[in-house]
């Protein structure tokens, strides 16, 4: 069984060594034993048989509870699921050709417009995600019911964001692929804004891919035949001989990637502008038409705890009965299976609402670790989207006080995916902020002192204008802290600084120009 037929392969390494730290133990044990019943001859064969026999056994049963504790994914079970909405991937041209200004004023410049168009009209159960792509395919977010924080990003895109400049569409649709939800069985959408155009003439589209995921691609095609030059610092582009460049839209390739498909191709009005009720239809077309509320059923990787739990139940009552005298670690033992026996996908079965209980307390005596894991596990039984979106919003920023920027990362995305949240998105600009910057932003220092409610301007103790205040916790109970914290800003404070933040999302990016450089033959644009 691979790592991924495991709920938590990440113990793999832990629950081997115990075991062979157990195994070692008896056998050093029985071999002592052995030696000094010699020395005494005191010799039973049948005493020695039952020990034996009795360590077997234990060994046993701590290796079944061990595979539950792993939880092993073993068939399929029945799960019912909404049928609402449709999962949008829109992937973005970024290569250098996309600066030409045939469609004004630029064609990324209506790209973004189209893109905005598109989130903004999508409807409160669809997902969308965002990708680029120019010399190689990039992906910039998870699938999202949060359109509005993918709108924030569009400005970003620019025609530095991905390295080499040259366009290859092949590349932009396999990255973009990823970003689908292989266990969804909503429809799905790859909407590709782009001029179609490749320097280099590659034949590879993507499409056998694009099939096999079961995506429908919508392409918009940007630009003209015509066609126009690029503009380089005020002069036109010119080529290794020194040609002027003309770059110009190639429908022949979007269409035949959308044909290909069962999509459609779109193109834009004489003036450069996209209709947004066409796109916006051609992405719905086959969004389910069921009533509020409605579900199906889909069968999903069934987590088979209870029979290895319950074997090691069986195992010890075994054990139990062949010898006496060793009631006390068979009892802590028959405890731990019995842990395992009531888990439910590696997770204790416990009320989520306790669960995210149990985290605050572990919160507020600083036990960091323990109160994430505890959000988590709440997060993940949790029936109810607003307990899920604070759950996951709490556990980040346990993720946070732990430095672990990754994870608290992700629990935002999470929690934004459950429940749209303006102070989830704060912390999670803050996150990403924190995530691009070469010395991680720190928390105030232990002796600070925190902002006054007077002072709309202080975000924290003599911090820079460009410095973020620790995100805040979303939860009602009293905040748990490490050390003195700024008082949390409302919402307009919070707008204030978003706008006034000099993000650069295309930092990171730009960090990995040298991991696909270009071939002699590639075109710069």
């Amino acid at each position: 069984m691979s790592l991924s037929g495991w709920v938590h392969p990440e113990w793999l390494a832990e629950v081997a060594g115990g075991w062979l730290f157990v195994a070692a133990a008896l056998f050093l044990a029985v071999v002592g034993a052995r030696r000094r019943a010699r020395r005494l001859q005191l010799g039973n064969a049948r005493a020695g048989f039952s020990g034996i026999s009795g360590d077997a056994l234990l060994l046993l049963a701590l290796l079944a509870v061990g595979v539950a504790l792993l939880g092993p994914r073993v068939g399929t079970r029945l799960e019912r699921l909404s049928t609402s909405g449709v999962d949008v991937v829109v992937l973005v041209d970024v290569s250098r050709s996309m600066d030409a200004r045939d469609l004004p004023p630029s064609r990324l410049d209506r790209a973004r417009q189209a893109a905005a168009a598109l989130l903004t009209g999508l409807e409160p159960g669809d997902r969308a995600a965002l990708a680029a792509f120019a010399g190689r395919g990039v992906q910039l977010t998870p699938l999202t019911p949060d359109t509005a924080a993918l709108v924030d990003l569009l400005p970003a895109l620019d025609t530095d964001l991905v390295q080499p400049a040259a366009s290859r569409l092949g590349e932009g649709v396999r990255e973009a692929l990823g970003l689908f939800d292989a266990a969804s069985d909503r429809p799905r959408v790859l909407v590709v804004l782009s001029d179609g155009e490749d320097a280099d003439a590659t034949p590879d589209l993507g499409i056998a891919d694009v099939r096999r995921a079961g995506v429908r691609v919508v392409s918009v095609g940007l630009g003209t035949e015509a066609g126009s030059t690029i503009q380089n610092l005020g002069l036109e582009l010119r080529d290794r001989r020194g040609r002027i460049v003309t770059t110009r839209l190639d429908a022949a390739r979007l269409a035949q990637l959308a044909e290909a498909t069962d999509g459609a191709m779109l193109r834009p009005d004489a003036f450069g502008a996209v209709d947004p009720t066409a796109l916006l239809s051609s992405v719905r077309r086959d969004a389910p038409k069921t009533g509020e509320g409605e579900t199906v059923e889909r069968a999903v990787p069934a987590v088979r705890v209870a029979p290895f739990a319950l074997a090691a139940l069986l195992l010890l009552i075994l054990e139990a009965a062949t010898r006496a005298g060793r009631s006390a670690p068979v009892l802590a033992l028959t405890a731990l299976a019995a842990f395992a026996l009531g888990a439910d996908g590696g997770a204790p079965r416990s009320d989520p609402r306790s669960l995210f209980a149990r985290g605050l307390a572990l919160a507020e005596h600083d036990r960091w670790a323990d109160a994430e894991r505890s959000f988590l596990a709440a997060a993940l039984s949790a029936h109810d989207a607003e307990l899920t979106a604070d759950a996951y919003h709490d556990a980040g920023v346990a993720a946070l006080r732990g430095g672990r920027l990754e994870v608290a990362r992700d629990a935002f995305f999470e929690s934004l995916a459950a429940a749209p949240n303006r102070e989830t998105r704060f912390n999670l600009e803050w996150t990403l902020r924190a995530l691009d910057t070469p010395d991680p932003l720190q928390p105030p220092p232990a002796g600070a002192r925190p902002a006054s409610d007077d002072a709309e301007e202080d975000l924290r103790p003599e911090a820079s204008p460009d410095e973020p205040p620790m995100p805040r916790e979303r939860s009602e109970a009293p905040r748990p802290t490490l050390r003195p914290t700024p008082r949390p800003l409302d919402g307009d404070e919070a707008q204030r600084w978003l706008e006034r933040a000099k993000d650069d999302p295309t930092r990171a990016l730009r960090g990995h120009k040298d991991e696909a450089p270009p071939s002699s033959r590639a075109s710069a644009w």
